[in-house]
Protein backbone atom coordinates (compact mmCIF):
# COMPACT_ATOMS: atom_id res chain seq x y z
CA UNK A 1 0.00 0.00 0.00
CA UNK A 2 1.36 3.33 -0.72
CA UNK A 3 1.54 6.14 1.85
CA UNK A 4 -1.28 9.03 2.35
CA UNK A 5 0.92 11.48 0.63
CA UNK A 6 1.50 9.38 -2.53
CA UNK A 7 -2.62 8.94 -2.36
CA UNK A 8 -2.88 12.41 -2.57
CA UNK A 9 -0.60 12.60 -5.08
CA UNK A 10 -2.92 9.68 -7.02
CA UNK A 11 -5.90 11.41 -6.10
CA UNK A 12 -5.39 14.02 -9.25
CA UNK A 13 -5.03 11.69 -11.82
CA UNK A 14 -8.33 11.22 -13.83
CA UNK A 15 -9.12 7.71 -14.69
CA UNK A 16 -7.32 6.68 -18.08
CA UNK A 17 -4.67 9.03 -17.70
CA UNK A 18 -1.70 7.99 -19.33
CA UNK A 19 1.14 8.90 -16.51
CA UNK A 20 5.13 9.28 -16.18
CA UNK A 21 6.20 9.09 -12.38
CA UNK A 22 9.05 11.09 -12.25
CA UNK A 23 11.58 10.33 -9.28
CA UNK A 24 9.41 7.43 -8.92
CA UNK A 25 12.07 5.50 -6.52
CA UNK A 26 10.55 2.51 -5.74
CA UNK A 27 7.78 2.17 -8.10
CA UNK A 28 5.15 2.00 -5.49
CA UNK A 29 2.71 4.60 -7.49
CA UNK A 30 3.27 3.12 -10.50
CA UNK A 31 1.90 -0.23 -9.09
CA UNK A 32 -1.23 1.63 -7.76
CA UNK A 33 -2.04 3.50 -10.50
CA UNK A 34 -2.08 0.20 -12.52
CA UNK A 35 -3.51 -2.46 -10.35
CA UNK A 36 -6.31 -0.01 -9.03
CA UNK A 37 -7.23 0.77 -12.97
CA UNK A 38 -6.72 4.14 -12.60
CA UNK A 39 -4.32 5.21 -15.84
CA UNK A 40 -3.96 3.40 -18.81
CA UNK A 41 -0.38 4.02 -19.29
CA UNK A 42 2.12 4.10 -16.92
CA UNK A 43 6.03 5.16 -17.05
CA UNK A 44 8.03 4.68 -14.19
CA UNK A 45 11.38 7.19 -14.82
CA UNK A 46 14.15 8.16 -12.57
CA UNK A 47 17.98 9.56 -13.06
CA UNK A 48 19.45 7.23 -10.98
CA UNK A 49 19.84 3.84 -11.39
CA UNK A 50 19.88 2.30 -8.00
CA UNK A 51 16.42 3.71 -6.99
CA UNK A 52 14.81 2.24 -10.80
CA UNK A 53 16.55 -0.91 -10.12
CA UNK A 54 14.65 -1.27 -7.07
CA UNK A 55 11.40 0.30 -8.79
CA UNK A 56 11.76 -2.56 -11.68
CA UNK A 57 11.83 -5.22 -9.15
CA UNK A 58 9.00 -4.23 -7.26
CA UNK A 59 6.94 -3.95 -10.44
CA UNK A 60 8.16 -7.51 -12.04
CA UNK A 61 7.35 -8.99 -8.49
CA UNK A 62 3.97 -8.01 -8.93
CA UNK A 63 3.34 -9.55 -12.53
CA UNK A 64 3.13 -6.37 -14.28
CA UNK A 65 6.79 -5.78 -15.84
CA UNK A 66 4.61 -5.83 -19.72
CA UNK A 67 2.70 -3.05 -18.20
CA UNK A 68 4.62 -0.26 -16.62
CA UNK A 69 7.52 1.04 -18.78
CA UNK A 70 10.49 1.63 -16.64
CA UNK A 71 13.20 4.03 -17.68
CA UNK A 72 16.17 5.80 -17.11
CA UNK A 73 15.54 9.45 -17.52
CA UNK A 74 16.80 12.99 -16.30
CA UNK A 75 13.00 14.57 -16.02
CA UNK A 76 11.06 14.25 -18.65
CA UNK A 77 13.99 13.95 -21.08
CA UNK A 78 13.30 10.58 -22.25
CA UNK A 79 9.84 11.06 -22.72
CA UNK A 80 8.60 10.34 -26.26
CA UNK A 81 7.34 12.33 -28.37
CA UNK A 82 5.15 11.91 -32.05
CA UNK A 83 5.84 13.54 -35.16
CA UNK A 84 3.84 16.53 -33.67
CA UNK A 85 5.33 16.90 -30.64
CA UNK A 86 2.37 14.94 -28.51
CA UNK A 87 3.62 12.83 -25.16
CA UNK A 88 3.70 9.87 -24.85
CA UNK A 89 2.06 10.55 -21.72
CA UNK A 90 -0.76 13.20 -20.38
CA UNK A 91 -0.42 13.39 -17.04
CA UNK A 92 3.22 13.67 -14.82
CA UNK A 93 3.51 13.09 -11.06
CA UNK A 94 6.54 14.64 -9.36
CA UNK A 95 6.72 13.68 -5.70
CA UNK A 96 9.58 13.75 -2.98
CA UNK A 97 11.84 16.59 -4.52
CA UNK A 98 12.79 19.96 -3.75
CA UNK A 99 10.65 22.81 -5.01
CA UNK A 100 13.46 23.98 -7.33
CA UNK A 101 14.65 20.66 -8.65
CA UNK A 102 10.45 19.95 -9.36
CA UNK A 103 10.62 23.40 -11.36
CA UNK A 104 14.11 22.89 -13.55
CA UNK A 105 12.71 19.67 -14.60
CA UNK A 106 9.48 21.36 -16.00
CA UNK A 107 11.85 24.54 -17.24
CA UNK A 108 14.09 21.67 -19.08
CA UNK A 109 11.41 19.94 -20.87
CA UNK A 110 9.17 23.16 -21.44
CA UNK A 111 7.74 22.55 -24.66
CA UNK A 112 6.78 18.63 -23.95
CA UNK A 113 5.52 19.83 -20.14
CA UNK A 114 2.53 22.26 -22.11
CA UNK A 115 1.58 19.61 -23.90
CA UNK A 116 0.39 17.76 -21.00
CA UNK A 117 -3.11 17.68 -19.82
CA UNK A 118 -1.59 17.64 -15.90
CA UNK A 119 1.39 17.98 -14.02
CA UNK A 120 0.94 16.71 -10.42
CA UNK A 121 4.01 18.25 -7.98
CA UNK A 122 4.70 17.60 -4.11
CA UNK A 123 7.89 19.95 -3.53
CA UNK A 124 9.18 19.12 -0.40
CA UNK A 125 11.08 22.49 -0.19
CA UNK A 126 10.02 26.29 -1.47
CA UNK A 127 6.51 25.61 -2.46
CA UNK A 128 5.99 29.83 -3.19
CA UNK A 129 8.72 29.53 -5.59
CA UNK A 130 7.04 26.93 -7.15
CA UNK A 131 3.52 28.62 -7.08
CA UNK A 132 5.60 31.60 -8.57
CA UNK A 133 7.56 30.33 -10.97
CA UNK A 134 4.92 27.49 -12.69
CA UNK A 135 2.77 30.34 -13.45
CA UNK A 136 5.55 32.18 -14.62
CA UNK A 137 6.36 29.47 -17.32
CA UNK A 138 2.29 29.24 -18.61
CA UNK A 139 0.30 26.86 -16.11
CA UNK A 140 -2.71 27.73 -14.26
CA UNK A 141 -2.55 26.34 -10.09
CA UNK A 142 -6.36 24.24 -10.74
CA UNK A 143 -6.14 22.08 -7.43
CA UNK A 144 -4.22 21.65 -3.97
CA UNK A 145 -4.52 19.44 -1.31
CA UNK A 146 -2.13 19.02 1.99
CA UNK A 147 -1.93 16.11 3.95
CA UNK A 148 0.01 15.34 7.38
CA UNK A 149 1.86 11.87 7.60
CA UNK A 150 4.38 10.91 10.64
CA UNK A 151 4.34 14.95 11.78
CA UNK A 152 5.18 16.12 8.28
CA UNK A 153 3.03 18.39 6.19
CA UNK A 154 2.71 17.73 2.49
CA UNK A 155 0.93 20.04 -0.32
CA UNK A 156 0.10 18.85 -3.99
CA UNK A 157 -0.67 21.15 -6.28
CA UNK A 158 -2.55 20.62 -9.62
CA UNK A 159 -1.78 22.15 -12.93
CA UNK A 160 -3.04 22.40 -16.08
CA UNK A 161 -1.32 24.27 -18.97
CA UNK A 162 -2.94 27.48 -19.80
CA UNK A 163 -3.04 26.08 -23.87
CA UNK A 164 -1.29 23.47 -24.46
CA UNK A 165 0.35 25.48 -27.69
CA UNK A 166 0.09 28.72 -27.39
CA UNK A 167 1.22 29.38 -23.79
CA UNK A 168 4.55 30.10 -22.54
CA UNK A 169 6.89 31.72 -19.78
CA UNK A 170 5.18 35.45 -18.32
CA UNK A 171 1.79 35.20 -20.19
CA UNK A 172 -1.32 35.14 -17.79
CA UNK A 173 0.58 34.96 -14.90
CA UNK A 174 -1.65 34.51 -11.63
CA UNK A 175 -1.81 37.59 -9.33
CA UNK A 176 -1.64 36.19 -5.94
CA UNK A 177 -0.77 37.67 -2.78
CA UNK A 178 2.39 36.81 -0.86
CA UNK A 179 0.37 34.90 1.70
CA UNK A 180 -1.51 33.05 -0.74
CA UNK A 181 1.90 31.84 -2.56
CA UNK A 182 3.20 31.30 0.91
CA UNK A 183 0.35 28.70 2.29
CA UNK A 184 -1.40 28.25 -0.99
CA UNK A 185 -4.37 29.79 -2.73
CA UNK A 186 -7.00 27.01 -3.46
CA UNK A 187 -5.87 25.60 0.06
CA UNK A 188 -7.56 28.76 1.25
CA UNK A 189 -10.07 29.65 -0.68
CA UNK A 190 -11.43 25.65 0.33
CA UNK A 191 -10.78 26.14 3.93
CA UNK A 192 -8.76 23.21 3.76
CA UNK A 193 -8.47 21.33 7.66
CA UNK A 194 -5.06 20.03 7.13
CA UNK A 195 -3.69 23.78 6.81
CA UNK A 196 -5.60 24.91 9.74
CA UNK A 197 -3.76 22.20 11.74
CA UNK A 198 -0.58 23.64 9.53
CA UNK A 199 -1.25 27.53 10.17
CA UNK A 200 -2.10 27.04 14.15
CA UNK A 201 1.35 24.75 14.74
CA UNK A 202 3.07 27.34 13.01
CA UNK A 203 1.44 29.98 14.96
CA UNK A 204 2.15 28.71 17.96
CA UNK A 205 5.64 28.09 17.10
CA UNK A 206 6.82 31.36 15.98
CA UNK A 207 5.18 32.63 19.31
CA UNK A 208 7.14 30.99 21.39
CA UNK A 209 10.13 31.84 19.17
CA UNK A 210 9.47 35.70 19.31
CA UNK A 211 8.59 35.54 23.31
CA UNK A 212 12.16 33.74 23.75
CA UNK A 213 13.67 36.30 21.96
CA UNK A 214 12.00 39.44 23.35
CA UNK A 215 12.86 37.97 26.95
CA UNK A 216 16.17 37.69 25.96
CA UNK A 217 16.79 41.18 24.80
CA UNK A 218 16.82 40.63 21.90
CA UNK A 219 13.36 43.10 20.26
CA UNK A 220 15.97 44.93 18.08
CA UNK A 221 17.09 42.60 15.72
CA UNK A 222 16.88 41.27 11.94
CA UNK A 223 16.09 38.26 13.16
CA UNK A 224 12.96 39.24 15.46
CA UNK A 225 11.41 41.57 12.63
CA UNK A 226 11.69 38.12 10.31
CA UNK A 227 9.74 36.32 13.15
CA UNK A 228 7.23 39.34 13.04
CA UNK A 229 6.27 38.94 9.66
CA UNK A 230 5.59 35.16 9.81
CA UNK A 231 3.50 35.60 12.64
CA UNK A 232 1.68 38.30 10.54
CA UNK A 233 1.94 36.27 7.82
CA UNK A 234 0.05 33.10 9.27
CA UNK A 235 -2.18 35.70 11.16
CA UNK A 236 -3.35 36.57 7.77
CA UNK A 237 -3.47 33.13 6.17
CA UNK A 238 -6.25 32.21 9.25
CA UNK A 239 -8.03 35.31 8.84
CA UNK A 240 -8.21 34.05 4.85
CA UNK A 241 -8.95 30.67 5.98
CA UNK A 242 -11.88 31.96 8.20
CA UNK A 243 -13.82 34.03 5.40
CA UNK A 244 -11.69 36.89 5.44
CA UNK A 245 -11.84 37.98 8.96
CA UNK A 246 -8.25 39.04 10.30
CA UNK A 247 -6.62 37.97 13.00
CA UNK A 248 -5.55 35.10 15.13
CA UNK A 249 -8.96 34.27 16.43
CA UNK A 250 -8.87 30.64 14.65
CA UNK A 251 -10.76 28.43 16.89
Amino acid sequence: MISNRMLTNVSFVKEGARVADIACDHGLVAIYLIEQGIASKVCAMDIAEGPLEHAHNNIRDRGLADKIDVRLSDGLQKLKVDADGIPEVDTIIAGGIGGRLAVKIIEDSLDVALRLKSVILQPQSEIDFVRIRMSELGFLLKDEKMTLEEGKFYTTLLYEPRDPVEAGPEQGKEAYSEVELIYGPCLIRKKDPVLLDYLKIEYDKFVTIRDIMKRDNKDSTEGLKKIEQKIQNIEEAMGLWNGGSYGKDYN
